[in-house]
């Protein structure tokens, strides 16, 4: 089922009108009808954050009919990135129609559409970020590269260098043959930024994924060990909830961004209040009692230690529903706590705090 929480459905809004502004539908125009040639999205993201936002390079060219991607760098690739979908219908209709695709088939024996950048870090299900690779490469790079790059950007809120292209491509799509396939090597590598290091490349990964029509290629591993590093988070990336694929079923619990970040500052990094004293002072909300104040201060606590919003342990419908209802109270919540804050210091603190 889709997910229709108010922060998802209120993020999806804001992410379509990004995507319908006139300069993102201008460059979505240029890149589904390019062939041949390259195009740089400079605007693939929701906003800037720490002075940053991601980038996005493609190149294409023409196979079986259809406009194929063959080259995609992100330089960098954020969390802010626009929300990514599966692929659109009608893409690479004619050149998929010209290769087995079954269901039933197994899986170094069937084609898929594959994504050079992912669909969950921004990747757009139209042709020019779309390839022709069999169901087994596109496990193979998920498990060796995707997975530890979406990991980076979506959970660790790194900035990344990302790279994939389409290499030593050999194909059979004939008309009256009946064995048409496409054969072709990815070869990807992916880098965190570290920003206290002008943006230098750390704990690189790399893999060239082998999509073999009929072969069940077991790529080699050794270059795709996550080292561990992880740079330095910006104020504004830790906080930041990125958009999943529009395809993705997967939930995110958490509390809205600016309210995680109020306490954040009050709590841990000012050590103004204790959340206990916060909520025993805030008694002019409607609806927010006992029950979830305690909700509020038991999942917050876990989350103030770190740096993200975001909720990682397993939660009970009830206390699912009750994120949600102290989401939607967050801007009266915000407003309770900077007249807390007015009276205990001036409305300059608050203001410095808070915002106007």
């Amino acid at each position: 089922m889709a997910d229709t929480s108010p922060r998802t459905t209120a993020q999806r809004k804001l992410a379509e009108g990004i995507h319908n502004s006139p300069y993102i539908t201008a460059q979505r125009k240029q890149l589904e009808k390019l062939s041949g040639g390259t195009v740089q999205l400079q605007a693939w993201s929701r906003q800037a954050l720490d002075g940053r936002q991601t980038d996005v390079t493609w190149a294409t060219g023409s196979l079986g009919g259809d406009v194929v991607g063959l080259h995609m760098e992100a330089s960098p690739l954020g969390p802010e990135h626009l929300q990514g979908s599966p692929p659109q219908s009608g893409e690479q209709a004619t050149l998929m129609g010209k290769l087995p695709t079954a269901t039933t088939n197994s899986n170094e024996n069937k084609y898929i559409r594959g994504h050079l950048l992912n669909d969950n870090v921004g990747g757009p299900g139209v042709a020019a970020n779309l390839f022709p690779i069999t169901a087994n490469a596109n496990s193979q790079h998920h498990s060796l590269i995707e997975s530890k790059v979406k990991n980076w950007v979506n959970v660790d809120k790194q900035w990344v260098h990302y790279k994939v292209e389409v290499q030593n491509i050999d194909h059979n799509l004939n008309k009256g043959g009946k064995n048409k396939y496409v054969d072709a090597d990815l070869k990807c590598e992916a880098s965190i930024l570290d920003p206290t290091n002008g943006m230098g490349k750390k704990n690189t990964i790399s893999a060239t994924i082998k999509s073999e029509l009929g072969s069940a290629h077991d790529n080699d591993a050794k270059k795709t060990q996550d080292s561990g590093f992880r740079a330095p988070k910006g104020l504004q990336a830790a906080v930041y909830l990125p958009l999943l694929s529009s395809g993705s079923n997967t939930k995110v619990y958490g509390f809205a961004e600016k309210l995680f970040s109020v306490m954040k500052q009050l709590v841990d990094y000012g050590e103004m209040y204790t959340v206990s004293e916060l909520l025993q002072r805030m008694d002019h909300i409607q609806g927010f009692g006992p029950k979830l104040k305690t909700l509020f201060e038991t999942e917050l606590s876990k989350l103030l230690s770190g740096d993200t919003g975001e909720i990682s342990g397993v939660l009970s419908t009830q206390d699912k529903s009750g994120i949600s209802r102290i989401n939607k109270m967050a801007e009266q919540i915000i407003e309770e706590i900077g007249m807390i804050v007015e009276e205990d210091y001036d409305d300059e603190t608050r203001a410095s705090l808070i915002g106007d």
